[in-house]
């Protein structure tokens, strides 16, 4: 009997102590709510800075690319050009050799025609 009445004074204390400290173990499950709410929205907001972050490193990358391949063609086009110019460059050069062989030639054909017409009067 006597452990049964030390039973009831534990719950009866249990009870009065926990009605005695009731708003404050309200007040701290209000803030542990409060405290979960706010670490979800910031995981929730660095979740989305992330993406936003990923997105723009991803649209970089795209721009960088993007960039590249214009230099690239930028790049062939010159050199193309370039190729193309050396090649009229050597072909003019090659026309001009052309033209002082033809006027040596056209020299000797009249200075040795014009010998030979004057060796005949």
């Amino acid at each position: 009997m006597v452990g049964l009445y030390r039973c009831a004074v534990w719950l009866y204390r249990c009870v009065v102590w926990l009605y005695r400290h009731a708003g404050w173990l309200y007040r701290h499950v209000v803030w542990l709510y409060r405290l979960e709410d706010w670490l979800y929205c910031n995981a929730v907001w660095l979740y989305r800075r992330v993406i936003w972050s990923h997105s723009r490193v991803v649209w970089l990358y795209r721009h960088v690319a993007w960039l590249y391949q214009h230099v690239v063609w930028l790049y062939r086009h010159v050199a193309w050009l370039y190729l193309h110019v050396a090649w009229l460059y050597c072909y003019v050069a090659w026309l001009s050799r052309q033209v002082v062989w033809l006027q040596s030639h056209v020299a000797w054909l009249y200075l040795h025609v014009g010998s030979l017409a004057s060796s005949r009067c």
